[in-house]
């Protein structure tokens, strides 16, 4: 160590005596394996998001009641803790489930009250409509650059869109 450089020479990258690194030595099965990972992750991510509506909306349709601020804040950090104690075991796809369960009964009671508002479902769909529009005008145009669009639909202001909400259906 020198005071020009105060990591040690031996710490430095290029001064160990490593194989050099060469890019595109990818073979197909590495690629496959890559892309099997990929579709297993989005598959996850899409059963544990469907499992969490299925629980709200059976939470809604129970009228089950609201958990309390402790019983939520234990819940959350609890099963967040479980699903990190177990993320080398066979028991972390359950705490995973279990995660986004209690995520989805604990939306539930608020999903319930939104809904029995005057005109609470149609305020639902539309925004569901509108996020939708969102994503089909960002997968068309995907160098848009345009964050207008996206913080006024983020703060629930209504965006002006190519065709009407009537007209669309």
């Amino acid at each position: 160590m020198n005071s020009k450089f105060p990591i040690p020479v031996t710490a430095r990258p290029d001064a160990m005596h490593s194989a050099p690194i060469t890019a595109g030595s990818a073979t197909p099965t590495d690629v496959a394996a890559a892309s099997r990972v990929l579709r297993n992750t989005y598959a996850l991510l899409s059963m544990t998001l469907l499992f969490s509506a299925a629980i709200a909306a059976a939470s809604v349709a129970f009228q089950l009641p609201a958990p309390g601020l402790l019983l939520t804040l234990g819940g959350y950090f609890g099963l967040l803790f479980a699903v990190y104690k177990f993320k080398n075991s066979s028991w972390a796809l359950p705490a995973v489930f279990a995660l986004t369960g209690f995520m989805g009964y604990s939306h539930g009671p608020v999903l319930a009250q939104s809904l029995a508002l005057p005109g609470g479902a149609q305020v639902r769909l539309r925004r569901l409509r509108r996020m939708n529009l969102h994503q089909e005008h960002t997968m068309k145009c995907p160098t848009c650059t345009d964050t207008a669009l996206v913080m006024s639909d983020r703060q629930g202001v209504d965006i002006s869109l190519p065709y009407s909400a009537d007209a669309a259906g």
